[in-house]
């Protein structure tokens, strides 16, 4: 019934056996195969029922690291979100594209602050993409904020800041200042793998700075003026 290399495996796994179960010493081959059957079966059987409670106590495990992971996670969404709320001024961040390739339609996330300052609802007419932002410089802030831009990503140093004033078109058409500030998270080559950063409205500000100029340089013209005229 059984090749010679078959008899010879099952008298070997006899005699392994005979040491856990004297009973097993006086069976026949086909008995023999019968008995280690049951012995396999029965091992083969408590192995998987400890590998099943071990794999039920691991899963368990996951399961709560992950439900306090999701709870803390959407304490942290609230958290920013309050901050967001609260800040006066709108925030930004981007996840930077490991290829360095970026374009107008590169993802970018902004605040609902970062919107209501430009006079936009939601992501139906303010998109969370690069090029809903880049498309409102003015044409003469356009080249250097892009530049500093990134220059600042380029960086793996990270001593080249982002901190730009430039002006944006507003959705009713109204040109404004704006002040961005900007932080890069690196990894440890220095290559950056996210930045954010906050957009303040200094339109006041520079409007006054103006202001004062325009004073300060007509009284310097009057002041000429009256030297000159003093003189003849």
């Amino acid at each position: 019934m059984f090749s010679r290399k078959s008899t010879q495996i099952l008298e070997e796994l006899q005699q392994v056996l005979k040491s856990l179960d004297p009973a097993l010493q006086n069976l026949d081959s086909q008995k023999a195969t019968f008995e280690i059957s049951k012995h396999l079966i029965a091992y083969l059987a408590s192995v998987k029922d400890l590998y099943d409670k071990s794999s039920e106590k691991k899963l368990s495990q996951l399961e709560s690291k992950h439900q306090e992971d999701v709870a803390n996670l959407k304490h942290i969404i609230k958290y920013s979100e309050l901050m967001m709320e609260t800040s006066r001024d709108g925030l930004w961040y981007m996840e930077y594209p490991k290829d360095g390739n970026l374009t107008p339609q590169t993802p970018f996330i902004w605040s609902q602050k970062f919107r209501q300052m430009l006079g936009y609802n939601d992501t139906t007419d303010f998109p969370n993409m690069l090029g809903s932002w880049s498309s409102l410089l003015h044409p003469e802030d356009s080249g250097p904020t892009l530049d500093a831009f990134a220059k600042s990503l380029a960086d793996t140093t990270g001593k080249t800041p982002y901190d730009v004033t430039y002006r944006l078109q507003l959705k009713n058409g109204e040109w404004r200042w704006f002040k961005a500030l900007g932080a890069i998270q690196r990894d440890s080559s220095g290559r950056a793998e996210l930045i954010a950063g906050s957009l303040t409205d200094i339109h006041e500000e520079m409007t006054n700075k103006d202001k004062l100029q325009n004073i300060t340089l007509r009284f310097t013209l009057s002041q000429n003026m009256l030297k000159t005229g003093c003189g003849i």
